[in-house]
């Protein structure tokens, strides 16, 4: 399935009071022609996870509420690291396409992060720490996202160490000419990059 880029619906999550973010993510919205969604984020638990958790939650409520598939749900620390297609293939509604990545590891029980071929535009990806901006291509990935985000509240984890857990149990894809998005943020040194300059790091060694 071949759709435009720019047709797609975006959702946002941004906290009440982050302003300048919010005038940041107006402007990229306006920069790249298309239709952001913000999502507003007033939760007040006392874990900085769990509110975002909780964001998030509302984030895909909204999105399936309004019911259209495929959807963009990014964060609002976000800038594109370079020009983005005109369209996005959809092999699998299945899939969660992340469209950011983040070369950070946390040690510990997580598996280290690490690629496989899919096919000629993508990649399969497993264990990354990364939901920054991602595709959710169906009805089916919207459900399951809020499986594991609701797995993070109970268990008072950062919501993207549970998803990169499930990695092995469901299909996560990354651009091959990708990441198209970076965090402007402290994060910045680990999410701006490009596979093509990192790839060998990650496949190699696994084949």
């Amino acid at each position: 399935m071949l759709i435009k880029l720019k047709d797609i619906p975006f959702y946002y999550l941004n906290f009440e009071g982050y302003t300048e973010r919010k005038a940041n993510m107006e402007k990229l919205a306006e920069s790249l022609n298309i239709n952001a969604l913000r999502i507003s984020n007033s939760h007040q638990a006392d874990l900085r996870q769990d509110r975002i958790a909780f964001g998030v939650i509302k984030l895909l409520h909204t999105a399936i509420e309004i019911g259209k598939y495929p959807f963009i749900m990014m964060d609002d620390d976000i800038e594109p690291i370079k020009d983005l297609p005109e369209f996005i293939t959809i092999h699998d509604t299945e899939s969660l396409i992340l469209l950011g990545g983040s070369l950070y590891e946390t040690g510990g029980y997580k598996p280290n992060m690490y690629l496989e071929e899919y096919n000629e535009e993508y990649y399969r990806i497993y264990y990354m720490l990364s939901m920054h901006t991602m595709v959710v291509s169906s009805i089916n990935t919207a459900n399951f996202l809020l499986e594991s985000i609701q797995e993070s509240l109970n268990t008072h984890e950062f919501l993207d160490v549970d998803l990169a857990l499930r990695s092995k149990e469901k299909l996560y894809l990354t651009p091959k000419d990708g990441p198209y998005f970076y965090q402007n943020n402290y994060n910045e040194p680990i999410t701006r990059f490009l596979w093509n300059d990192v790839k060998d790091s990650y496949l190699a060694k696994y084949l």
